[in-house]
């Protein structure tokens, strides 16, 4: 295998690829993640986002969006039967474009307006010399 300019042969194979599809058909986690993707071919997240970048390695880019919807439809499914707790889910699906949108309303008294009353007070100041 040729050596990169950097010196070292990438680890980047068609073996690599398979093993990352093994993680993805038999995933062993609950949820897939791309940190459980590095755990299970041995590489750091700092390759795995590397390769993703890298021209020629478009397979690998594919790879990581599936696992960033797997993840999203197992959230979406296990957060649905309970199986998951409902604030990890919240907060893991902020990943995926989801927030919690609080909306606040006041209004005054019987559900009127709020009612702003403001005095003026002007006072004579003397003119400093």
């Amino acid at each position: 295998m040729p050596k990169h300019p950097g010196g070292r042969p990438t680890d980047y194979t068609p073996e690599m690829l398979d093993l990352c599809r093994d993680y993805i058909d038999n995933c062993p986690d609950k949820v897939p993640m791309v940190v459980g993707l590095c755990k299970h071919i041995n590489r750091a997240s700092s390759t795995v986002y590397r390769w993703a970048d890298e021209v020629g390695k478009e397979q690998f880019k594919d790879i990581l969006e599936e696992i960033k919807d797997l993840q999203h439809l197992k959230l979406i499914n296990s957060g649905l039967d309970n199986e998951f707790n409902s604030a990890i889910t919240k907060m893991m699906m902020t990943k995926h474009g989801y927030s919690e949108k609080i909306q606040q309303e006041l209004s005054g008294p019987n559900g009127g307006a709020i009612e702003n009353k403001y005095t003026v007070e002007f006072v004579n100041a003397t003119p400093k010399s």
